[in-house]
């Protein structure tokens, strides 16, 4: 998880992630503020699982997420950042798609997006309140099969939301 300088973000999702049905997973958190403004939420979790890490500087979002993933120890991955809401059954969802069509590579749902005011809400053309959605003609709490090609082909054509979680869950 990539996270700067939002301990309030951080701590709410903790919470929703140690609630998770699906318990055999790690968190290794990339801190990108050199403050290490994440340390104090994370140490107050006293969760195993959790795994924190303080980037000498502020990588960005990208390079934190690849520093996060070297820092892993698990087999797949799940991408998502401090202010990304996650349902207490998303790790399990993902694990039971990954079991039931192992031979993807990448498996994609929509989340809540936390908008914090209507400013935002405007530059993403989003109501507030409203639920992402993958792209325009998924229906939510629907799960789509994309094929890798097919995948990069909408994503790079702006038909996929920037909003979704995905992951190569690896636990």
């Amino acid at each position: 998880m990539s996270t700067f300088n939002r301990p309030h973000f951080l701590k709410m999702q903790l919470e929703c992630i140690l609630k998770q049905t699906y318990k055999n997973f790690e968190i290794v958190i990339s801190d990108n503020d050199i403050g290490q403004s994440a340390k104090k939420v994370v140490e107050c979790f006293k969760d195993k699982r959790i795994r924190y890490f303080a980037n000498v500087e502020n990588l960005g979002m990208i390079k934190s997420f690849n520093k996060s993933i070297e820092r892993s120890v698990g087999d797949f991955i799940v991408m998502i950042t401090d202010d990304d809401p996650i349902y207490e059954d998303s790790l399990q969802i993902l694990v039971d798609l990954r079991n039931k069509f192992p031979n993807y590579g990448v498996y994609a749902g929509c989340g809540d997006w936390i908008i914090g005011n209507e400013s935002a809400a405007y530059t993403q053309k989003l109501s507030i309140g409203s639920h992402s959605k993958i792209s325009n003609f998924i229906e939510p709490n629907a799960v789509e099969i994309i094929n890798s090609r097919d995948f990069l082909y909408e994503y790079i054509a702006g038909k996929l939301s920037k909003a979704f979680y995905y992951g190569v869950a690896q636990w």
